[in-house]
């Protein structure tokens, strides 16, 4: 069973950082550690070819698993929340770290 399915929802921002979920909430801190089960790295790929890796790696998971994607395009995030609300997919989680954009989605269907 994915971890994921018992995040709790925030009111905040989360952050993930190597596999970790940093979600504050009045002060206090929750870490969950989560191990995605395909990493995609996008590194150096521009528009749209992260959209259609993520659409070909996410059909490679079963549902319920995550898919942890590594992109540099600075348009990965519009294009990836776009991507999100057109397949149905989840969105876990995402982060942007000295010019690497990381999302966590989580297969759907």
């Amino acid at each position: 069973m994915c971890v994921c399915e018992y995040f709790p929802r925030f009111s905040g921002q989360a952050a993930f950082h190597a596999g970790t979920l940093e979600a504050p909430s009045k002060g206090a801190a929750l870490s969950v550690q989560v191990e995605a089960d395909k990493i995609l790295d996008c590194t150096g790929l521009l528009c749209p070819i992260p959209v259609v890796k993520a659409s070909q790696a996410i059909k490679e998971i079963e549902v319920g698993q995550i898919l942890h994607m590594i992109a540099t395009d600075p348009g990965a995030p519009p294009d990836m929340h776009a991507w999100t609300r057109q397949t149905g997919h989840e969105m876990v989680a995402e982060d942007a770290d000295d010019g690497k954009y990381l999302f966590w989605f989580k297969r759907t269907r």
